[in-house]
């Protein structure tokens, strides 16, 4: 099953305007009696979701939709732009060219700067490659050491002295010497030497035959001018190349920075058809002919406010239980504390929030629960009032503007505006709020990801080709390990097949009789200490009551039961009465109505 929050809206097959296949309906919906209701609650409101449909002339949608979105504002809701997207038919030459054509010139450049940067990250490594060398080489001076600094000499210098034969030593080297048995200990002889002297005062060198102490002689003179150059040199090219890496990292960061709002801006002109939806029934729909010069922009809104039951006479069910310390967020640590919400509609990998981003963690949830509420204060539209609030009205709004040309020129724009209410608890809320706010991380990282930025080190502005190579050797292993580990796990699962479905039915019979039973006696025996105790032992009560709601809900989970005993948590679950008197009425006459009567009156203008 995917994350029970997306979508909200599924159409009814026949044309119906409300369904209730949508994910969320048997786990959060009080209507249908949801498995975790009163945890968590969410109704699509039924009388509370219209169509409108304008047919005008060109630019009349813009009337509508930028007085709306100022009009939210001025009503206190909160409000988001959670998707858009443009699909233009090519044989409406003007808009295509012009929307499209940006769109490649972007691509164009896009990918000039790419390649540019790939440039620069390859002569960035050859830098730092020459760097490390010239560290190496730093060091050996700094710290005089004569053994190394002959190597260097020997292997970098010396070795390429005369002519060589296909590559390899010249003719002239001590290397070539020692290989062809010339004079076979003569490098070693070499390092041996601390000065000339040593040719005719050490007792192994002074009996070198003359020939290679003649040679020796003049290697050492060659190594002595090499050392008082090089030398003098080593230093002030490696202060250089650290200069000219620290320039090349700025140049490639720069670049990226430079080239980010172009991606974005590509990003943001994003077509229909990219969504596999959309390919598969644009073909289909009659009202989008392909041979016609049509246009369709589709913009999806968010728009949220804090709801307050009205009821007169009577302190509210919902204000005891704020009181009682029911809250999402601990201002104290910065982090969100209500677990459940956390463990069922967010980390669960199956129905939570994380089934859609499974990148996401606790962490990353902690920082952003802090960020909505302190940073960017989305849970408050009415930001005189500072209290928290149990319930909000939340609405989605789509703009569908289709703008066609006739072949005498003449151009017709049709605006459908959707606008659908749903109630729904705080903590509901606060999953949707994070999935605006994954989605916003994901934008970034589709930028980064272009650029070859991790998502880790995003942050960092850089990161070298031989990184990015060994994570992907990684990943390389990891598919081959599960690849291999899928394929004898196939091959025993085959075997075993027959042997799991004849013993599958015995074992499913037999855990349901031994849990039907048990739960009988667990319910028994707390209805009688129920029964046996006082009124005024009230907190006790709540205690048993809470345990046996426990109980019963295990005993619903397994048996696939949908009745509840006691009251799952602290949200609403009479619908019959309190959610449709008290709840969804007044939405639809102070968050709805005024919405859908703000764009009848607009169009009728």
């Amino acid at each position: 099953m995917p994350y029970i929050l997306d979508p909200l809206y599924i159409p009814e097959p026949g044309g119906g305007i409300i369904s209730s296949d949508v994910p969320w309906s048997r786990y959060l919906n009080p209507a249908a009696n949801g498995k975790w209701v009163g945890r968590a609650d969410l109704v699509q409101c039924l009388d509370q979701a219209i169509t409108l449909d304008i047919t005008a002339p060109v630019g009349t949608w813009q009337k509508l939709y930028y007085p709306l979105v100022a009009q939210l504002g001025n009503w206190e809701f909160n409000v988001r732009k959670v998707d858009e997207w443009i699909e233009i038919s090519p044989t409406h030459k003007g808009y295509y060219d012009l929307v499209m054509g940006e769109k490649e010139k972007l691509e164009v450049k896009i990918k000039t700067v790419i390649d540019d940067i790939i440039k620069h990250v390859s002569d960035l490594e050859l830098l730092e490659h020459d760097f490390r060398r010239y560290k190496e080489f730093n060091d050996y001076f700094k710290t005089n050491d004569e053994h190394s600094i002959k190597a260097v000499f020997v292997d970098l210098v010396d070795f390429h002295s005369g002519e060589s034969a296909g590559g390899g030593a010249g003719r002239l080297s001590m290397s070539f010497m020692q290989q062809n048995n010339i004079f076979p200990t003569i490098i070693q002889d070499f390092y041996e030497m601390t000065s000339e002297e040593d040719l005719e005062k050490k007792e192994r060198l002074k009996n070198l035959p003359r020939v290679e102490k003649d040679m020796l002689k003049t290697k050492w003179r060659a190594y002595q001018e090499w050392k008082k150059l090089f030398g003098a040199e080593v230093e002030k090219r490696f202060k250089n190349l650290g200069e000219l890496i620290a320039s090349k990292k700025k140049m490639i960061e720069q670049s990226r920075n430079w080239i980010k709002p172009y991606i974005a801006r590509h990003k943001m002109l994003k077509e229909g058809m990219e969504e596999k939806k959309e390919r598969e029934t644009r073909p289909f729909k009659y009202w989008y002919p392909s041979t016609e010069a049509t246009g369709e922009t589709v913009i999806t809104l968010w728009a949220w406010k804090e709801f307050e039951p009205p009821e007169f006479y009577k302190v509210p069910g919902e204000l005891l239980a704020l009181k009682r310390g029911v809250k999402l967020y601990d201002e104290k640590t910065k982090k969100m504390c209500d677990r459940w919400t956390m463990e069922h509609l967010i980390m669960d990998d199956k129905v939570g929030l994380k089934e859609k981003y499974p990148w996401i963690t606790e962490e990353w949830v902690h920082e952003k629960t802090e960020e909505i509420i302190e940073k960017d204060d989305l849970f408050r539209a009415r930001k005189r009032v500072k209290r928290p609030y149990l319930y909000y009205s939340f609405m989605e709004i789509i703009f569908d503007k289709w703008l066609s040309r006739s072949p005498t020129g003449s151009e017709k724009e049709d605006t459908m505006i959707t606008v659908r209410s749903y109630w729904m608890s705080q903590n509901v809320l606060l999953v949707k709020l994070l999935e605006l706010k994954a989605r916003e991380e994901e934008f970034e990282d589709y930028v980064n990801s272009l650029l070859g930025i991790k998502k880790e080190i995003a942050k960092e502005g850089f990161i070298g080709k031989k990184e990015m190579e060994i994570e992907i050797l990684k990943k390389e292993k990891d598919i081959k390990r599960m690849e291999l580990d899928f394929q004898e796990k196939k091959k025993k699962l085959k075997e075993i097949k027959d042997q799991i479905e004849k013993k599958k039915a015995e074992i499913d019979l037999k855990e349901r009789e031994i849990a039907l039973k048990k739960s009988k006696k667990e319910l028994e025996n707390l209805k009688k200490k129920v029964a046996s105790m006082r009124v005024e032992e009230a907190g006790t009560v709540r205690n048993i009551a809470k345990t046996i709601g426990s109980v019963w809900e295990k005993f619903n989970d397994f048996f696939g039961f949908r009745f509840k005993i006691f009251k799952a948590g602290p949200y609403e679950t009479d619908f019959s009465y309190r959610i449709t008197k008290f709840h969804l009425k007044n939405i639809g006459k102070f968050y709805y109505g005024p919405v859908v009567n703000f764009l009848r009156k607009k169009i009728m203008v």
